[in-house]
């Protein structure tokens, strides 16, 4: 069958796919579970190599690092597997809504929208814009309170023609890239069991706490004169100088502590900014033509800066807070 012909029919598309998705599901399910029985072949294995090391002594315990190091190659390979089945899982539930949608199978499955219902609007109840079977639930597929609630405003105020048009646009150039829906499905359910959209945005806009570049070569200054002066006591012991130095970077940390702490929060948010900049860095890499989807892409750009590379300094920043690596916690 023509290829082209068979994106152009989507019940067919997504039957397709969701067949080559449970053919992966079960390579990658046959995978774990021949890998979990290597894993413990090898742990038995290093069991017995210690018993008889430390038995018969005809063995050298080194022999050990045999069996660990071949258990931690699995181990991350096995961890690449399961990430692969994880997102055959989340794609073939992908396809499986869109076959639900397509044969009128939807009701019940999807997210109500039953916090939206206002009951003095004038058309949200006649037209069954929230709760079981609704337009909501039949058109939701956002992971986020926010993008729940962009979708229940659209719905509850009517847009102007010329907007009405430009979202039909851009809804027929979406239609068919399947790849780009299915990618971002699979980001969606991250982002809906990772990511605290309300809480991220609050630490990020609060207001600053500190200098970073003059906090930043203070503490450089500091660090770097209280080695210079542990090397002057190890040489020629002039510990006054140590003790000074040392004095010295006590008050600027007992100074700064405070302030750092009301940043050091921002570590738990690490993991989901990766998140956030991954899937913004798949959006970039779309090519749209559609008004709409193009003006949405720039509104993105911050002086031509792309935000998953935005997104990915702050992340590297953030990881710079953690307690271990901070002298000022």
């Amino acid at each position: 069958m023509d290829s082209s012909a068979v994106r152009e029919d989507p019940n067919a598309e997504y039957s397709r796919r969701l067949e080559a998705h449970r053919l992966k599901q079960s390579y990658y399910d046959h995978g774990h579970k021949q890998l979990g029985i290597a894993k413990l072949v090898l742990a038995f294995t290093a069991l017995i190599v210690v018993v008889w090391a430390l038995k018969s002594r005809a063995v050298a315990i080194v022999w050990l690092l045999v069996p660990v190091l071949a258990f931690v190659f699995l181990e991350s390979l096995h961890a690449r597997v399961l990430r692969s089945l994880q997102r055959c899982s989340r794609i073939i539930a992908f396809c499986e809504r869109g076959l639900a949608r397509l044969e009128n199978r939807w009701m019940g499955a999807g997210e109500t929208g039953d916090r939206f219902l206002d009951p003095a609007h004038p058309y949200s109840r006649d037209l069954d814009l929230f709760g079981r079977a609704s337009l909501f639930e039949l058109l939701c597929t956002a992971r986020t309170c926010a993008g729940q609630e962009i979708l229940a405003q659209w719905l509850l105020h009517p847009a102007s023609l010329g907007e009405i048009r430009s979202r039909q646009v851009a809804v027929t150039e979406l239609r068919s890239r399947y790849d780009l829906r299915e990618e971002m499905a699979v980001f969606g359910e991250d982002v809906r069991s990772r990511v605290r959209p309300d809480t991220l945005t609050t630490w990020a806009e609060a207001q600053l706490v500190l200098q970073p570049m003059s906090a930043q070569v203070v503490a450089t200054v500091l660090a770097t004169f209280w080695l210079f002066s542990m090397v002057t006591w190890a040489i020629w012991g002039l510990w006054e100088l140590a003790f000074a130095s040392s004095v010295v970077n006590w008050i600027f940390n007992f100074r700064f502590k405070e302030r750092v702490q009301k940043i050091v929060p921002a570590e738990m948010f690490a993991s989901d900014l990766e998140l956030l900049a991954g899937a913004l860095a798949r959006l970039e890499r779309e090519k749209f033509s559609a008004t709409k989807l193009v003006k949405l892409q720039s509104v993105l750009n911050e002086e031509g800066v792309p935000p998953s590379l935005s997104i990915g300094r702050i992340r590297r920043l953030v990881e710079c807070l953690e307690s271990r690596r901070n002298l000022l916690i």
